[in-house]
């Protein structure tokens, strides 16, 4: 049920540093969209065991975390798609998938 906020975040995004216009059905989409993420994270809060309160909050903003850092992935293909036309869509995944596997080459071993 969380995966969605990476929808908010990405229109923030794509507001913020695209200079994307959103309509008032799209800003009515995106607030029914935060209600429902508001209260699936407030009863998985509330409604969790006491020893484990402390430990599903650190889980929430983790995931939250992950989730902003995917919108923030989408926002700067849609940018490098915008600004370098000649790039064919295969080889920028490509590339993602290459930068990915580089990475974690050197994060897992630290981790």
């Amino acid at each position: 049920m969380l995966a969605s906020i990476s929808m908010i975040v990405t229109c923030l995004l794509s507001w913020l540093f695209l200079k994307r216009k959103y309509y008032r059905h799209h800003l009515t989409g995106l607030l029914i969209i935060l209600i429902g993420l508001t209260l699936v994270a407030l009863v998985s809060v509330v409604y969790s065991k006491g020893d484990e309160t402390p430990t599903s909050v650190i889980g929430l903003i983790l995931y939250l975390l992950g989730m902003t850092f995917q919108s923030c992935q989408c926002v700067l293909e849609e940018y490098v798609f915008n600004k370098y036309q000649s790039v064919h869509p295969i080889k920028l995944v490509g590339f993602e998938g290459l930068a990915g596997v580089c990475y974690y080459l050197l994060v897992l071993p630290m981790l």
